[in-house]
Order: C-alpha cells, then structure tokens, then sequence
C-alpha cells in the first residue's frame, strides 16, 4: 500500500529555498536550527508589518531548549534535500545547482516577493546581532519565556503573545517616532530590548 503524505505548504518549501539562497556570505551556510529561527524571525518581520499571524502559512512553536521550530518548514527542508535542490552537511545547509532555477521560478512570482523581503529582512537583523543574540530575544519574548521556565514544546504566536507583542512593537514605534518609518529600526530595537532587558 503507498501512503500519500500530506501535501506540503508553498510557505514552507519558498522560506526554505530563499533562506538558503539568500544567506550573506557571512552567516551561510546556515545550520538547521538558524534555518528555523530565521524563518520565525521573518514572522515577526511580517507581524510588525501589520500581517496577521494567519497570513504566515506554517506556524511555529518553540522547544524545550529555547529554539523556534516549525514543522512544515522541517518537511519542505527534506523535501528539498530529497530532490536534489539543497544538501545538508553535519546540520548546514548549502545550495546544490538545482537552487538556482528553482529561486528563480520563485522570484517570478508575485506572491514571493514580500516572503524574500522579510527573510532578507531578517538577515539584515541577524547581522546587527551576536551570534545567539537573536534566539535569546525570542526566549524572552512572549511564549518563549514559560516554555524555558517548564522545560516544555509550546506553540508560539498565539492569540495572546500577539496581542502583547503588537503592543511592544506600537511602544517601540511611539518612542521611535520619525525614525520608525525605517522598515528595519522597530524590529532591530525590540530585540535590543529583549537582550538587554536580561543584562
């Protein structure tokens, strides 16, 4: 008997193939772990943005150890591996020749272009940040900071985390003034907030 998988999300297989393809010089190649971390980041990118959590296409929950994780993006990472699109070595991730055309298919699409401009985004955001950094401010964003006090998974962004992550990225629009019409600044100065508050 064959067992037909669920189908996979085009979120997911497009996150993957652009975080892959488009990672700096200096943060490629990418391991599993930042794969997922950057994709969450680029959620928060986009909910900054006003995108509302359910436009995202895959959702995330956190794990015990304190990193972001979606399983549809796991899916489409194998999946891609399996055709040949990306290669793992020891937990990173490189580009094999097929990634070329298949980012460019992507890039023909409409619907593509803000996911790219948020995981750039989300790069950009990676390079103004110590290593790690980034997964602490996640940690201690909402959501992450019960699942590290119980030592336990937890869905992230849900109703509730949203609502006071909104009301943390209007405070930090507010104090900002001017200077938040910067796409970037608002989303580079919460995290600084959420790093620092722990310091």
């Amino acid at each position: 008997m064959r067992w037909i998988g669920r189908p996979l999300k085009s979120a997911a297989l497009t996150d993957v193939v652009f975080l892959v393809g488009l990672a700096p010089s200096s943060l490629a190649p990418i391991s599993i772990a930042e794969l997922h971390l950057y994709a969450y980041l680029a959620n928060l990118i986009s909910l900054n943005r006003g995108v509302p959590v359910s436009d995202w296409g895959y959702a995330f929950s956190v794990t015990a150890d304190g990193f972001p994780f979606a399983h549809d993006l796991e899916e489409a990472r194998t999946n891609l591996i399996r055709r040949s699109i990306i290669r793992e070595d020891d937990g990173n991730l490189g580009p094999e020749e097929l990634l070329r055309a298949e980012t460019a298919v992507l890039d023909s699409l409409v619907q593509s272009a803000r996911r790219k401009e948020w995981l750039n985004d989300a790069f950009a955001c990676a390079l103004n940040f110590p290593k790690g950094a980034i997964r602490d401010a996640i940690n201690r964003s909402p959501g992450g900071v019960a699942t590290l006090r119980h030592r336990r998974a937890s869905a992230l962004l849900k109703e509730a985390h949203v609502a006071e992550i909104y009301e943390e990225f209007a405070l930090v629009k507010r104090v900002l003034g001017l200077e938040a019409e910067n796409l970037l600044q608002p989303i580079v100065v919460w995290l600084s907030g959420r790093v620092i508050a722990e310091l």
